[in-house]
């Protein structure tokens, strides 16, 4: 009897996986930080292999992972399926969810599919505004700012370059600036009428 109870506990034990789904995903990060590709694939399909068997539907960012490696070695369509599984999920939020929108916005056009891509693009924007220039006589407003210490001395650097006199001028709170503008004698520096994206092309 004994000898059953034992070799029922050894097979069962068999049947675990050497190594959990968790080692092999984070090996895999390792690996791709290491630019070790290869191993790196080995680690996520083995990763993405137990979650499956286990029907576990929990992680959605190991897809995510294997997807951003399939970008990287030029497997785009490989990369597609990882990323809309991913994205599917309820369960992808946060940064996790933004790097895979990005990803397959990239795919997208990769793939020449320009529909698709201009449609991730809106979703893109609205996980992560664009922000917003307003020019006026004497003040200048930029909403939708990343809350961010690096962006915030970006954004004074910027502002103190072309509209301010010095970094006093400028008050950043709650994701929104408000710069005093310098004033220039010339009336070279003419309020705009409307709302523009920081990122657009001045004429």
């Amino acid at each position: 009897m004994i000898k059953i109870i034992t070799s029922l506990i050894l097979y069962s034990f068999s049947l675990l996986p050497a190594v959990s789904w968790q080692e092999e995903w984070t090996k895999g990060v390792e690996h791709c930080i290491a630019k070790e590709y290869l191993k790196a694939e080995e680690n996520f399909n083995s990763a993405i292999k137990q979650l499956e068997e286990e029907n576990n539907l929990s992680h959605p960012h190991v897809y995510v992972d294997r997807a951003r490696l399939f970008s990287l070695l030029n497997r785009d369509e490989e990369a597609l399926k990882d990323l809309n599984v991913a994205i599917e999920s309820q369960l992808l939020k946060g940064d996790d969810r933004l790097r895979a929108v990005v990803t397959r916005l990239i795919t997208f056009y990769r793939l020449n599919m320009e529909e698709e891509a201009k449609a991730e693009l809106e979703v893109f924007k609205s996980i992560y505004p664009i922000p917003k220039l307003e020019v006026y006589k004497d003040c200048v407003v930029i909403r939708n700012i990343p809350e961010c210490e690096c962006s915030n001395e970006l954004l004074k650097s910027f502002l103190v370059s072309t509209f301010c006199e010095n970094e006093d001028d400028i008050k950043i709170s709650n994701g929104i600036c408000i710069a005093k503008r310098r004033t220039c004698e010339q009336n070279c520096c003419q309020p705009r009428s409307k709302e523009t994206s920081l990122n657009e092309t001045k004429n």
